[in-house]
């Protein structure tokens, strides 16, 4: 229970940035996305690198991140990044913030999408993840294809980012219908 480290500027550039709810912890260390503004530290509160999103991602939101989040587990080395991309589509981007050294040489980087192709772009809104030991994670985000109203949907990923389940609505009482999402 000591304190390890006061309070500091958790953007790795040191300007003023606005942050939602955008920081995991890995397996070495944690992260921090403040705008677009990636920036990873050690488990003592020191910084290691930081880097712009674009480096990695074609997630489009750039601003505190109300509809992006990053996730990780304290037994993975991985960084996963879910939003949407400029032409509306909900990606899944990461890194491997444990063998990376430097913000200019990122190791590890993969981008999928999270939404089947047949969907309409642009119907996807409020992404979340969810990463287990393993690598293997679970993105949740609205969608409003399926049916008038947002809907909260999921997808399951390997660690290899390849897909195990078709997307599913989260919650059995839905206002969704099941011809396109099962």
């Amino acid at each position: 229970g000591a304190l390890i480290k006061g309070p500091f500027n958790a953007a790795g550039d040191d300007a003023a940035h606005e942050i939602w709810s955008n920081i995991c912890a890995f397996k070495g260390g944690f992260c921090v996305r403040a705008c677009d503004v990636f920036t990873v530290f050690d488990n003592d509160g020191n910084i290691k690198y930081w880097f712009k999103q674009d480096a990695f991602s074609t997630v489009s939101e750039k601003g505190r991140g109300d509809s992006v989040r990053i996730g990780s587990n304290i037994n993975c080395n991985y960084v996963y990044f879910a939003g949407k991309d400029s032409a509306g589509d909900m990606v899944v981007s990461r890194f491997d913030a444990l063998a990376t050294t430097s913000g200019d040489n990122l190791q590890g980087t993969l981008e999928i999408f999270a939404n089947e192709t047949e969907y309409a772009p642009n119907t996807f809104d409020r992404a979340d993840i969810g990463v287990d030991g393993s690598g293997n994670f679970c993105v949740v985000y609205d969608d409003s294809y399926a049916s008038s109203t947002s809907q909260t949907v999921a997808r399951i990923f390997n660690n290899k980012m390849e897909p195990l389940t078709p997307t599913f609505f989260a919650f059995n009482y839905h206002d969704g219908y099941t011809r396109d999402v099962n």
